[in-house]
C-alpha cells in the first residue's frame, strides 16, 4: 500500500476507449513510502472498521488490543476514549449517503480528544509504527477531500471490500464509478 499523504505522488489513468478496465485508475509515482501489511495485520484493522461502523464498543476493544491502538492493561478511561476517538474517526464510513469533507471538523474533533487523552490520562500509547504509516495516507486523504469541498459515499465504497474475505496483495479492485 502507499501510505504517502502527498496527492502528487498520484495520476489518474485516462486511457483510449477500448482500454476500459484501466479507465479512471489511479496510479502511484512515488514508492518510497509503500508498505506491506501483514494478514494478520489486514484483518485486525478491517475487524476494528466492522466493529466501529456496527457501534459495537466491545468490538471495537478487542480489534483496537489486536491492531495494537490498545493494551489489555490500559486504564478504563483511557479505553473508553480510544474507543470514541475511533468511532470519531469512521464518521465518513457510518454517514449514510455522501459525507460532506468540506464542511466536517473532524480532523479538530480528533485532535482535542487526541490531547486530552494524552494530558488528562496523562498516558497514551503510540500506535506501531505501520499503523502510524497509514495513519498518515488517511489523514492525507482527508485533507485532500476537505480541501476538495469533496462528497462522498464513503460508506457505499467500503461496503463491499468489508463483506469479502480480506485481500492479498493486489487482489483488492477499484469499485467502478470510484
Amino acid at each position: 500500500m502507499g501510505t504517502g499523504p502527498d496527492r502528487s505522488q498520484l495520476r489518474q489513468l485516462l486511457y483510449a476507449a477500448g482500454d476500459g478496465d484501466r479507465v479512471g485508475r489511479v496510479q502511484l509515482l512515488d514508492f518510497g513510502a509503500t508498505r506491506d501489511y501483514p494478514h494478520a495485520s489486514r484483518t485486525a484493522f478491517r475487524d476494528l472498521l466492522l466493529a466501529a461502523i456496527s457501534g459495537d464498543e466491545a468490538g471495537i476493544e478487542r480489534a483496537a488490543i489486536a491492531v495494537g491502538y490498545l493494551g489489555a492493561d490500559d486504564p478504563p478511561a483511557y479505553r473508553a476514549g480510544m474507543v470514541e476517538m475511533v468511532r470519531d474517526a469512521t464518521e465518513p464510513a457510518r454517514t449514510k449517503g455522501g459525507y460532506h469533507f468540506g464542511r466536517s471538523d473532524l480532523a479538530r474533533r480528533i485532535g482535542e480528544k487526541a490531547m486530552d487523552l494524552r494530558l488528562k490520562e496523562r498516558f497514551g500509547r503510540l500506535p506501531p509504527p505501520a499503523m502510524l504509516f497509514l495513519h498518515r495516507k488517511l489523514g492525507g486523504l482527508y485533507l485532500l477531500f476537505s480541501h476538495l469541498r469533496a462528497e462522498i459515499r464513503v460508506g457505499d465504497l467500503m461496503a463491499p471490500l468489508l463483506a469479502g474475505p480480506v485481500a492479498g496483495v493486489g487482489e483488492v479492485p477499484l469499485p467502478r464509478g470510484a
